[in-house]
Parts: C-alpha cells; structure tokens; sequence
C-alpha cells in the first residue's frame, strides 16, 4: 500500500540519497552513451539532493526546498554557497549543464524529438559529484554508511 501522508526528509536522509545516486552514476557511466540521459539525470538528482542536504543542516525548511530551489540546481549552489558551503559563488560549468537537463522544462526527464544531451566527460562529472558529497559530509560529519 503506498502511504499519501507527507514525509519528512532529514539532512542525513538526502545525503544517504545523493552518495546512492552517485554510486548508480559510476555504474551508468561505464555505459556510456547508451545511458546518456539516465546518467545524466541520476547525476543531477545526486547533486540536488546533496545541495538540499546541506540546505537543511543549515535549517533551511523542508517545506521551502520544495519551491525554492525546487530542482534547480543553480539556485540551491547559490543557496548553499551564501550558507557557508565552500563552493565558490559561481557556478561551474558541469552544473550548468547538470542543471539544463534536471531543472524544467525537464528534457533529461522527459526526452524530446531533436534534443540532445551535453555533458563533461562522465570521469570528471562523477568526480566533481564526488567532491560536493565529500565537502557536505565533512562539514555536516553525517554518517552515510548507516541508514
């Protein structure tokens, strides 16, 4: 039976989330360009749950999150960034093109006819990925290996 009671997400829970995403993206990786939108996708999840975990260990309400940033991962790296995260103002250029895909209209989500997908090499996304989860589990010393 699926439950239609709202839940509570934790800075804990979404980062456990994001570390399980970028582990499926090192395994979509290895399939590339076969999985190119799937890896595209599961990157920028990986990264907005990330950016979101940090959001809420700063006290950011869950409720907020959902509008603003929403799934746009622009905003929440400004977000996180004028919170303290040590991520530079500035957007880099993966997250640009992370977010062209996640953030509406949603074309990694939802293909369209002529649309292409443009992404950094997968070592360097996965690794950048890796990066932001590393700095948002030593500055939150959130446990990801306990559930």
């Amino acid at each position: 039976m699926v439950s239609t009671k709202p839940h509570d997400s934790s800075p804990h829970s979404l980062l456990v989330g994001a570390t399980d995403f970028h582990r499926s993206a090192n395994i979509l990786a290895a399939n590339l360009p076969i999985s190119a939108h799937s890896f595209a996708v599961v990157c920028a999840h990986a990264v907005e749950l990330a950016l979101k975990s940090y959001l809420l260990f700063k006290g950011v309400p869950e409720n907020k999150l959902k509008n603003d940033p929403g799934h746009n991962l622009a905003t929440a790296w400004s977000q996180a960034a004028q919170l303290g995260l040590p991520v530079g103002a500035t957007h880099p250029d993966w997250l640009e093109k992370l977010d062209s895909v996640h953030a509406a209209p949603y074309l990694g989500r939802y293909p369209c006819v002529n649309t292409g997908i443009v992404l950094p090499s997968a070592p360097k996304l996965v690794g950048e990925i890796k990066s932001l989860i590393t700095q948002v589990t030593t500055i939150t010393n959130i446990d990801v290996q306990t559930v």
